[in-house]
């Protein structure tokens, strides 16, 4: 696959962890406290806004936002899966919710969910999934 760089994916307890955003996350374990840095992977995967105005008051609008999946995307989670079966594909919130089940997003460590990008951790061993 085009940008993979395998090197980036990583085994941590038995795990394996793809990064498909374009960043560096510090993942840390609730079992052991071991923290790990899981670079991008090279292979992003994006989605499409989409929004439908659901009401409003006077020229407020309220809008209920879904985020779209697209053909090429799916390919490269597709590929990834035969490449490294039962993998944690990792992206953003926005692309969890465009491939439900396929991509899981993160959640940060207990005690850092207000702290700054530099000091942010997330947990190893929990993911939002739709």
């Amino acid at each position: 696959m085009k940008n993979l760089n395998t090197q980036n994916i990583i085994n941590f307890q038995g795990n394996i962890y793809i990064n498909t955003t374009p960043h560096s996350i510090t993942l840390k374990s609730t079992l052991t406290e071991e923290e790990f840095i899981l670079p991008a992977s090279g292979v992003l995967i994006n989605s499409k806004p989409e929004e439908s105005v659901v009401g409003g008051n006077g020229s407020i609008k309220f809008v209920q936002t879904t985020f779209t999946s697209n053909h090429e995307d799916y390919v490269k989670l597709n590929i990834l899966n035969d490449m490294f079966p039962c993998a944690i594909v990792i992206g953003s919130i926005i692309a969890a919710q465009a491939y439900p089940k396929r991509v899981y997003g993160l959640i940060p460590y207990p005690g850092l969910e207000r702290v700054s990008v530099d000091q942010k951790k997330m947990q190893a061993e929990k993911f939002t999934i739709f």
